[in-house]
């Protein structure tokens, strides 16, 4: 079966896991804690169900490890964090100049008309 997850997110979840152990939890002692059924904790540590960053801190919290520890890794093979971008940095001359700011369709549309009325005489 092909992950739909990234590596990144798959280390995420092998780090949550791996946490509760290291607390000493079972996912139902979690899932008590949380007021949640243990198939929540399953499915969180599964992928099945994806984690927003709420709950990351929730079970950070409760697992007693910082938020990094999930998500600042050293990638071994180049160096690099979970949290770079792969891609190449911004530089100031890759930034985008202000005279496409000023072209951009939003920059080029009219004020908006506001109709006068005429003058009393």
């Amino acid at each position: 079966m092909i992950s739909v997850y990234t590596e990144r997110y798959q280390r995420l979840l092998e780090k949550l896991q791996s946490a509760r152990h290291d607390a000493g939890l079972t996912q139902v002692a979690v899932a008590e804690a949380f007021g949640k059924p243990q198939s929540f904790v399953s499915k969180c540590e599964s992928g099945e169900r994806r984690i927003d960053v709420v709950e990351l801190g929730a079970f950070a919290s409760l697992y007693h490890k910082p938020l990094a520890y999930f998500v600042d890794e050293t990638d071994p093979a180049d160096g690099t964090g979970l949290l770079v971008d792969r891609a190449p940095a911004r530089t100031e001359s890759s930034a985008t100049p202000d005279s496409a700011v000023k072209s951009s369709p939003a920059a080029r549309k009219p004020a908006a008309h506001t109709p006068t009325r005429p003058r009393k005489r």
